[in-house]
């Protein structure tokens, strides 16, 4: 997982899309269609910006002019690429998107974006994604899960997919017995499995009561298709805070009662089940900074594990 601060490729073209949509939308009083939000992030975004046309005048563009044409603007500037692609705007985009977190473009409808999102493994957005996707994967609205109900891992958790190439599921309980593990470890690792062509690695932290089949029972389910590591130990936060969490790359979902959200079919009635939701698209550099350090943290306690020896690799 790279851990520096995210930086993001946008179109030009898609800029003045987005810009156009939101002035039409806030000065007619019609419904934002969660414009509103992305723009938040946007503002506070940082990376480059392609002028993918000729045709476009930033002039005419307020927020384009704003954050290309403004020589203060630190977090954003314009894209250089290189002679190769040069003569080619839809090859200078598709270069560009393996060279950033997310992109941003007018370029491809969403189906033709689905496929490219898992062949380079990267986010890419249009504006039609946005309006559908974006309050989920900000983490500014978040589906219920309601006790005594029914729980689609698949379902919830396709509500924050963007292509991930890591997955860091922790929880010290979790592997404690077979019941757990069926009814909820396997659902997200199956959830995962499903939501994408690329494979992430996963690590799995978990140490109460730690036994040697839940392991076994993993590995049966899905080991064929993930790479999974085993950390049978406490997270290093645990003195503190007993984490409970899915770590993507891009956001953190914690679970204040425990991944064990299902038992026998239904959502346990005790547990208190709606995870908070840190996210690198929210726009606030705190949320950022959080997911980067528990990468980052996380990172250096497992390498000293599996210095230790304390790493089980399927």
């Amino acid at each position: 997982m790279k851990i520096g601060w995210p930086i993001y490729f946008f179109s030009s073209s898609f800029i003045q899309a987005f810009d156009k949509e939101f002035i039409k939308r806030a000065t007619s009083g019609m419904p934002m269609e969660n414009l509103d939000l992305f723009r938040d992030f946007l503002m506070n975004a940082k990376g480059k910006i392609f002028r993918d046309t000729k045709t476009i005048n930033i002039g005419e563009s307020p927020l384009l002019k704003r954050l290309l044409g403004d020589a203060s603007n630190a977090n954003l500037g314009p894209y250089a690429y290189t002679e190769e692609v040069a003569n080619n705007p839809d090859e200078i985009e598709r270069d560009g998107y393996t060279k950033f977190d997310s992109s941003f473009t007018e370029l491809f409808r969403e189906e033709e974006i689905e496929i490219l999102n898992q062949s380079i493994n990267k986010p890419i957005f249009n504006l039609s994604t946005i309006k559908k996707r974006w309050p989920k994967i900000s983490g500014k609205h978040n589906p219920s899960i309601v006790p005594g109900g029914k729980h689609n891992w698949g379902a919830f958790l396709k509500h924050y997919s963007v292509p991930s190439g890591n997955v860091l599921v922790c929880d010290s309980f979790l592997m404690s017995d077979a019941r757990k593990v069926k009814e909820n470890l396997i659902p997200i690792l199956k959830a995962v499995m499903k939501l994408q062509s690329i494979l992430p690695k996963v690590t799995i932290i978990s140490s109460k009561s730690h036994k040697e089949d839940t392991i076994k029972l993993v590995k049966d389910e899905v080991g064929e298709g993930l790479e999974i590591e085993f950390v049978v130990e406490e997270s290093p936060r645990s003195i503190s805070f007993h984490d409970r969490w899915i770590l993507f790359d891009q956001m953190l979902l914690n679970f204040p009662s425990g991944l064990d959200i299902v038992s026998k079919g239904v959502v346990h009635e005790a547990k208190l089940t709606n995870p908070a939701v840190r996210s690198i698209f929210s726009g606030d550099d705190g949320q950022v900074q959080e997911v980067r350090q528990l990468w980052q943290s996380m990172g250096e306690f497992v390498s000293k594990r599996k210095a230790m020896r304390r790493v089980t690799s399927q």
